[in-house]
């Protein structure tokens, strides 16, 4: 089934918005701008994690904000815990708090651990089945079993975790679309628990049968 795209936009929106049925009486805008330390006037994302900090994904970097003032985080030369990539344009939160962040320029994706302050970076690799299986990575979720998908170009990722004494291996399990010209750039949970992605096509993700349908 071919999903025009405003059809698309629209279940997004009704799918992340809840319909507020008392107006504000006083509603004030601020403007922060990079005057205030945001790194880069071109926002791609916003999220605000558990402890209340917001996170802007930019093309000059991902900024943390308390609310006075930003901590940006950017790529630096020859260090491969820091952000890979400085133009981020996705961000989601786990439930154990980590920030993942899809990269531009099809950079695979970061995982950032508030604890460490350390990117790990997923790229992917020709010679190994279990990695990212595109650097080009549009969406993150978590479904309610604590499960991470990683939605790409051409495959829906589960990742995989093992850990062997005190260090956790991360892999991931490949579910390629039905056509190699499909994509995902949008991907939920919806009440009945049941994987929907969206992009060329609206796929509903078995994943007792690890299949999709159209």
């Amino acid at each position: 089934m071919k999903v025009p795209a405003f059809v698309i936009l629209f279940i997004y929106f009704v799918s992340y918005c809840h319909i507020v049925d008392s107006q504000p009486t006083n509603t004030s805008f601020e403007r922060i701008t990079t005057k205030d330390g945001l790194s880069n006037s071109t926002v791609n994302y916003i999220i605000q994690d558990k402890k209340g900090f917001m996170w802007f994904a930019t093309y000059g970097g991902l900024n943390k904000y308390d609310g006075h003032t930003f901590k940006v985080y950017r790529n630096i030369e020859n260090d491969n815990n820091s952000l890979s990539n400085d133009g981020s344009i996705f961000l989601y939160e786990d439930n154990d708090g980590f920030i993942w962040v899809a990269n531009n320029a099809n950079n695979g994706f970061d995982k950032f651990d508030p604890v460490t302050e350390l990117f790990t970076r997923y790229k992917y690799d020709p010679n190994d089945s279990t990695s990212i299986s595109s650097n080009e990575v549009y969406n993150f979720v978590q479904d309610k079993s604590g499960n991470i998908w990683v939605c790409t170009k051409n495959a829906l990722n589960l990742v995989v975790n093992k850990k062997i004494g005190n260090k956790t291996y991360t892999s991931f399990k490949r579910f390629y679309y039905l056509s190699d010209n499909a994509s995902c750039s949008i991907m939920f949970e919806n009440k009945d628990g049941k994987l929907l992605l969206f992009g060329d096509y609206l796929y509903n993700f078995d994943r007792k049968t690890f299949k999709f349908n159209i």
